[in-house]
């Protein structure tokens, strides 16, 4: 992570931000389709979910972004988005115990 001292780039908001981001992808992809409207939809609604759940993890409209763009099931929200947060968490936090002066993370919740 390039910035992981920042309070956006900590696990709680990657796994939980990305987590959403799919979900919301996936509902509304399930509900509305693939229209350009649900991609501007999702994004918005995933930028807010996470706002109100203080995750912010900017990638997180991105995920569900791609979401809608590849016409997304259920199977999206695991694989990759949750199972992928949570890899790339581990091996930021174990790249950051190798090098030292980059402690990671500030906090896990």
């Amino acid at each position: 992570m390039g910035f992981g001292d920042s309070p956006l780039a900590q696990p709680r908001n990657v796994i939980v931000g990305n987590t959403i981001g799919a979900l919301t992808c996936v509902i509304l992809v399930h509900l509305f389709g693939t229209a350009p409207w649900v991609m501007a939809l999702a994004v918005a609604t995933t930028i807010k979910l996470t706002q109100l759940t203080r995750t912010v993890h900017p990638p997180a409209g991105a995920v569900a972004l791609v979401g809608v763009l590849s016409n997304a099931d259920w199977h999206f929200i695991f694989t990759p988005a949750l199972g992928g947060s949570i890899i790339i968490v581990l091996v930021t936090v174990i790249f950051s115990n190798l090098v030292e002066g980059r402690p990671y993370p500030k906090h896990w919740l």
